[in-house]
């Protein structure tokens, strides 16, 4: 079944020693088995320590527990393993144990998800937001920026200070149209379904 399958699937034994590993994993981290098979170990893993998830990996061994979390995995980063292709991905890792008939865990079988593509659009995103927060934040003009349903998400400081609002005003939050006056507000209402139609104000 783990060699069949398209997921890519690694097995422990109870002390974390690699005992098998399928093709789809040996794809997916550019790794032979003879790289890895009786040289790897889950403990050891530098990488799992560095990036704070050991506790996670110890309570499926010791507790019986799944564990799920995103690794940044770096081949060439590996302590005390050499592989001839290194690869540096963004993995989704679930770890679950396998239990015999008496309740005890005899093994644990690890999946990697590639989430690579999913970070790094995410990284993408979020460097583009902090280039619209820094060029925001020097506009003399009033800049924010809400949700669909119209709760401000993000206000830059000289809208505080043409506003009239102390620097610490819970201003986030509130909704769009409390900004504008009462009856210039079913003007806005109006222009903002129109932009969020697509169509010109």
């Amino acid at each position: 079944m783990i060699e069949q399958s398209p997921l890519a699937m690694w097995v422990s034994d109870d002390e974390g020693n690699l005992i098998r590993v399928n093709q789809a994993c040996c794809d997916l981290l550019n790794v032979t088995e003879q790289e890895v098979f009786g040289r790897y170990n889950i403990f050891q893993d530098n990488l799992f320590s560095e990036q704070g998830f050991m506790p996670q990996v110890r309570a499926v061994f010791e507790c019986g527990e799944t564990a799920r979390f995103e690794l940044r995995y770096d081949s060439s980063q590996l302590e005390g393993l050499k592989f001839q292709r290194t690869v540096s991905v963004f993995l989704d890792v679930t770890i679950f144990p396998i239990k015999d008939t008496s309740d005890r865990i005899t093994h644990a079988v690890i999946q990697h998800n590639n989430i690579t593509e999913r970070k790094q659009a995410e990284e993408a995103l979020h460097e583009s937001e902090e280039k619209f927060r820094i060029m925001a934040e020097l506009l003399p003009q009033i800049v924010f920026e809400s949700d669909m349903s119209g709760q401000l998400t993000y206000v830059n400081k000289q809208a505080f200070k043409i506003l009239g609002y102390p620097q610490d005003y819970p201003i986030k939050g509130l909704n769009t149209i409390n900004l504008y006056i009462p009856e210039d507000r079913p003007r806005a209402i109006e222009n903002i379904k129109r932009r969020i139609a697509g169509e010109p104000q």
